[in-house]
């Protein structure tokens, strides 16, 4: 399936503390993949692999 160029629109903060994170990803190199601050693994919308994502020690909530 071709891509449109239409992107996801990006998550809001939580009421939590919990927030996205966009990161690399290390497999294509699509710069903006979304990650909640506290997941462990990230998964790319881009080529649909998952990769280890380091959980930001600010987050409020363990995944």
């Amino acid at each position: 399936m071709a891509r449109l160029g239409l992107r996801p629109a990006p998550a809001s903060p939580r009421a939590d503390g919990v927030y996205p994170d966009y990161v690399t990803c290390p497999h294509c190199g699509e710069l903006e993949v979304e990650v909640w601050c506290n997941e462990k693994e990230a998964r790319c919308h881009n080529c649909g692999k998952t990769f280890e994502h380091k959980a930001q020690p600010e987050c409020e909530k363990e995944s």
